[in-house]
């Protein structure tokens, strides 16, 4: 409700400033500001200052306050069992690995990611030899992995400078594990406001005592879990070009007001969550009832990922990939297919099998039956309903083997969306279209083209779309 910039300094060097703060009016329907009474929390260059003075707002009144931040800062986090995602926001004097988690002796493991070395990789290991590490040094500017050994929790403590909220962070073409320097929550687009549509890609880990989950973001996937990005967090981000990140110092967006995606059932499968990772999602190809609980297993039947349908057949689940240099199998390997299965026991069967790849992106079709009796020609079905609103069902056979595919186009020829482009098993089939484009967006109200393509068979159909 308010926001300055400091126009001059007084004789003993302090900034001056003034400041209208704007007050809520009753007569609109949104929050535009403060009422009579609200005390005002103020923040310098994005850090929350303490201060001298009256800071209760009253409306067409005046008020004298000092404000004040401290230079030197510590940062604690919480360091849960088993692994951390991290980030800090202050310089401390010594920044060697060493100091920095000094008195924390079940940290056994630390790494980060440079985007712009040709062996991006930086790691530390308690027990290896102290010439085989390659990461000495921590800074705010990126963030790190960290493995706890311990059951229990603990408070890593990073003392120094406060670091400025608007310290430019570079970011390259590919991926990079940064740190984020805001001391208060933040909505994910307005924290990348300097980024603009650079970045396609954004991931962190929410760690707790009872245990660690994966959030991602994809640009232009129909089901995120991640949208808010928050104090002592760190985050893979993949750029599409090389930018510079500077995070706003002012106009945070509360984390209460973003909407977050997430079912109102937790998952009762326990994952073990570890830094290897592959998203497999889906939506509006199967009617799965919101709160069903999907599991996926590894090639060694290993549990490796668990999610919750949190809307109309739409899913989101983090399939965890095994650490090589632990006992436990956690996890799938590169190229190992995935089994999909809801938590009563019943398998799911996908158009084409999921094989799990690191930081994989996997949109997962699913099949509502599977045919027992193998059809004789090639077919596409009419749609039905047709007309339709808000989705309809697209039925399709294959007498033998092979690739399909199936589009949707306008009536000029122009493709709309790609809804299957995948090798299947001879069968009948089902596919859904919700009337939007690739980008999620909406078509207007008229007739569209499906085509279906099979081993030389060519097949179309007319539907209609009503609003």
């Amino acid at each position: 409700c308010g926001v300055t910039t400091v126009t001059d300094t007084a004789d003993d060097g302090a900034g001056l400033y003034l400041m209208h703060v704007y007050g809520e009016d009753a007569l609109l329907p949104d929050d535009q500001g403060a009422e009579n009474g609200d005390t005002i929390t103020f923040y310098i260059n994005g850090y929350k200052a303490s201060y001298t003075g009256d800071p209760e707002w009253a409306n067409q009144e005046s008020r004298h306050l000092e404000l004040n931040v401290e230079p030197w800062i510590t940062c604690k986090m919480p360091i849960y069992p088993n692994w951390n995602l991290i980030s800090f926001h202050s310089a401390p004097d010594d920044s060697s690995v060493t100091s920095i988690i000094s008195g924390i002796d079940s940290l056994n493991y630390i790494s980060t990611y440079y985007g712009n070395d040709p062996d991006p990789v930086k790691s530390w290991d308690r027990y290896r030899p102290a010439s085989s590490n390659d990461l000495d040094y921590m800074n705010a500017l990126h963030g790190y992995w960290m493995r706890s050994d311990t059951s229990v929790v603990e408070t890593l403590r990073v003392a120094g400078q406060r670091l400025d909220v608007t310290t430019p962070i570079n970011v390259y073409t590919g991926w990079n594990l940064i740190g984020y320097l805001p001391t208060t929550a933040d909505s994910m687009d307005h924290a990348f406001t300097t980024l603009g549509t650079n970045y396609d890609y954004v991931t962190t880990m929410e760690s707790s005592s009872s245990g660690s989950e994966l959030r991602t973001w994809s640009r232009g996937r129909p089901v995120n879990d991640l949208f808010v990005l928050d104090n002592h967090h760190g985050y893979w981000v993949h750029m599409g070009v090389d930018d510079i990140l500077i995070y706003p110092e002012t106009g945070y967006t509360a984390a209460q007001t973003v909407h977050r995606e997430k079912a109102n059932v937790k998952c009762k499968t326990r994952v073990e969550a570890t830094p290897l990772w592959c998203d497999v999602w889906g939506i509006d190809q199967q009617k799965l009832s919101p709160g069903t609980e999907i599991i996926v297993k590894d090639a060694d039947g290993v549990i490796c990922g668990a999610g919750i349908v949190n809307s109309e057949g739409a899913f989101l689940i983090h399939v965890y990939g095994d650490v090589p240099d632990t006992k436990v199998d956690e996890g799938a390997l590169e190229g190992d297919d995935l089994s999909l299965f809801t938590i009563s026991g019943k398998k799911l069967i996908p158009l084409e099998t999921p094989v799990w790849q690191f930081r994989g992106n996997i949109n997962v079709a699913l099949s509502e039956k599977e045919s027992t009796v193998v059809p004789e020609i090639y077919e596409l079905e009419q749609n039905y309903p047709n007309p339709f609103n808000p989705e309809t069902t697209i039925r399709y056979k294959l007498p033998e083997p092979g690739v399909v595919s199936i589009t949707v186009y306008n009536t000029m020829g122009q493709k709309i969306k790609t809804l299957i482009n995948a090798r299947h098993k001879a069968g009948t089939f089902e596919v859904k279209w919700d009337g939007t484009r690739e980008d999620g967006s909406k078509v207007g109200s008229g007739m569209y083209i499906v085509k279906m393509k099979a081993a030389g068979f060519v097949s179309a159909r007319k539907v209609l779309f009503v609003q």
